[in-house]
């Protein structure tokens, strides 16, 4: 995955709202089955995600054309807002994201142990990884020179 600019995700965030707004608004005249439709995209849309037969890249290059994004860095509610933490970092989510039926929840994530153990070992680096009683005997080490202070 290439590195995202702030710009870049600025015409993300912006992409994401753009979409959601223009389904909003169809909303109130679409048929029981395109509402239901509706509503399961913009429920998506709300967590972060394009819906599948949405051409995000395209959106956000009109965007990035139409706007002129600041390339300074995101502030603290722009990495919040829409998921965009984990679209620079995808390799912190312990799992896979799997879209759901769920109005509320449309995203989830599915995953085990190794699923939350390799994410770990990826933030820390692999190369300093160490093992289960390795980490134990720094944590009693680390305690005890805690009860000395």
């Amino acid at each position: 995955m290439a590195s995202l600019n702030p710009q870049q995700l600025r015409a993300r965030i912006e992409a994401l709202h753009d979409l959601r707004i223009r389904l909003t608004s169809f909303l109130k005249d679409a048929k029981k089955d395109d509402a239901k439709r509706l509503e399961t995209y913009i429920s998506q849309l709300r967590n972060g995600v394009f819906p599948v037969d949405a051409d995000a890249e395209a959106i956000q290059k009109r965007i990035l054309k139409e706007q002129d994004l600041s390339n300074a860095s995101l502030s603290f509610t722009e990495w919040m807002t829409f998921n965009t933490y984990f679209q620079l970092y995808p390799w912190k989510v312990c799992g896979k994201e799997v879209g759901t039926s769920s109005r509320d929840f449309p995203v989830t994530i599915q995953g085990d142990r190794k699923d939350v153990e390799k994410a770990i070992d990826t933030t820390l680096g692999s190369k300093t990884s160490i093992g289960l009683d390795e980490l134990e005997a720094l944590a009693l080490e680390t305690e005890l020179n805690l009860l000395e202070l």
